[in-house]
């Protein structure tokens, strides 16, 4: 990966939460990092709703920047969660 984007890779390979959300927050605010992974990881395998929440967001702000494989992996994500996700709470 090109410069600036291992930053984001590292935070959300951390694991923790907090740390999760805020690299989905960074991709949030700067979708042409173009780091998809994050957002693929948290739709999938979301550690809590605020986690899919903050995916859900941040690859609507990257689908302007998306491959087109990108798109149609996000798509078929997207078609899997149709009507399985909630609103996040708070803990």
């Amino acid at each position: 990966m090109g410069g600036g984007l291992e930053p984001v890779d590292d935070k959300f390979a951390k694991g923790s939460e907090g740390d999760r959300i805020a690299a989905l927050a960074i991709l949030e605010e700067l979708p042409t990092l173009h780091v998809f992974s994050p957002i693929v990881g948290s739709l999938t395998a979301p550690r809590s709703n605020m986690d899919q929440y903050h995916a859900l967001v941040a690859a609507e702000a990257s689908i302007p920047y998306l491959t087109s494989d990108e798109r149609n992996t996000l798509r078929g994500i997207l078609h899997q969660l149709d009507g399985t996700m909630r609103p996040p709470t708070r803990a």
